[in-house]
C-alpha cells in the first residue's frame, strides 16, 4: 500500500513539474499577456511595434526561446522581424527572426525580468488580417511554455482619418525632427530605442507640433508611439542616420 502510495505521489509531483509554466510575459505596459490574444489596428503601408519582457518564474536559471507561428496567410507585401529580448547573461538581442525558426536563445537568471524585445509588422500596400501566435519555452524541456497571440488587422481602424494626424518628419532625420499630433491635451508621445529604453517624451497640453534634438542620440531605429486616453493609438519606426 505505501509503496503504491509512493508512485502515486511521485507521478503527481512529475506531471505537476512537466506542466508548470516558468515564464510570465508583459507587454509594454507591463500587463501580463501569458494565454492572451491581442488585437492590434494597423494601416496599410503603415510598421507597427509591439514590446514584451519576458520574467523567469521557476526559481533557477533558465535558456529560452521564442518561437512563431502563423496562425492566418500572411498578407502580400507585409513583413514581420522579432529582435530577441536582452538579459544580464544575453545582453545582445538578437533581430530579424525568420519564419520557422525560433529567436536565438536568451538566458533568464532567478527572478530576472528581460529587457524589451521588439516585435515589429509592416502591413504593406494591401489591407487584411494576419494572425500570429508566439510560444516562450524552455530549450531543455519544451513542454515548458506559455504564448499568446497577435492579430495585426486593418478591419478594426475605424478613423483612418484621425489616426493620420500623427506624423514624425523627416524620417529617415540626422539631428532633429518634428513629431505632429492634433489629440489634444490627453495625448503624449513616447519614444523608445531598439532595446526598448525610453529616451524621450513628448506632451500636447499648448501645441500640436514639437522639434526634438537627437544629435546625441545613437543612430539606429528608434520607435515614436502615440498614447491618447492611456491607450496606444499608432507607432511610428523613425531611423536616425548623423
Amino acid at each position: 500500500m505505501k509503496k503504491v502510495l509512493f508512485l502515486l505521489t511521485f507521478i503527481v509531483f512529475a506531471i505537476t513539474i512537466s506542466f508548470s509554466q516558468s515564464f510570465e510575459v508583459y507587454d509594454g505596459h507591463d500587463e501580463l499577456i501569458n494565454g492572451e490574444t491581442l488585437t492590434m489596428p494597423i494601416m496599410v503601408n503603415e510598421d507597427i511595434e509591439f514590446n514584451i519582457k519576458v520574467k523567469n518564474t521557476s526559481g533557477s536559471q533558465i535558456s529560452a526561446k521564442i518561437s512563431q507561428s502563423l496562425q492566418t496567410t500572411m498578407i502580400d507585401g507585409s513583413e514581420h522581424f522579432f529582435c530577441t529580448p536582452a538579459t544580464i547573461n544575453s545582453p545582445d538581442g538578437s533581430c530579424g527572426s525568420i519564419w520557422g525558426t525560433s529567436t536565438q536563445t536568451f538566458v533568464l537568471d532567478i527572478d530576472e525580468t528581460s529587457d524589451y524585445g521588439h516585435i515589429t509588422f509592416d502591413q504593406g500596400p494591401n489591407p487584411g488580417i494576419t494572425t500570429i501566435q508566439y510560444k516562450v519555452y524552455d530549450v531543455n524541456n519544451e513542454s515548458d511554455f506559455v504564448i499568446f497571440t497577435i492579430t495585426f488587422s486593418t478591419s478594426t481602424l475605424v478613423d483612418f482619418e484621425e489616426v493620420n494626424n500623427f506624423s514624425v518628419y523627416p524620417n529617415p532625420t540626422v539631428n532633429s525632427f518634428t513629431v505632429s499630433n492634433n489629440y489634444g491635451a490627453n495625448s503624449y508621445v513616447e519614444i523608445y530605442n531598439i532595446l526598448g529604453m525610453q529616451v524621450s517624451r513628448v506632451d500636447f497640453a499648448n501645441t500640436g507640433l514639437t522639434e526634438i534634438d537627437c544629435s546625441n542620440w545613437e543612430k539606429g531605429y528608434y520607435f515614436c508611439r502615440l498614447y491618447n486616453n492611456g491607450k496606444i493609438e499608432k507607432t511610428i519606426k523613425m531611423t536616425i542616420t548623423h
